[in-house]
């Protein structure tokens, strides 16, 4: 008996501004509202190593991080 592992992916979302965490796992699907952004997790990570760090990041990107609201 095999156990399916559901991976779960921490994704970024920015909507409005303003940017939220966003946890996925393996099969969902992710309708985004218009003018909303997914970022996938490598690629969020890939893009604050490049901008040297994620409040550099964001703070090019112009969002407020609501991820602890």
């Amino acid at each position: 008996m095999g156990v399916d592992i559901l991976m779960a992916s921490h994704d970024i979302l920015i909507r409005s501004g303003w940017l939220w965490a966003l946890d996925r796992s393996d099969g969902d699907v992710t309708g985004l509202p218009e003018g909303a952004s997914l970022i996938l997790e490598n690629d969020w990570k890939q893009m604050c190593e490049a901008a040297g760090g994620e409040k550099a990041l964001i703070a090019a990107l112009g969002a407020e991080d609501m991820r602890d609201e």
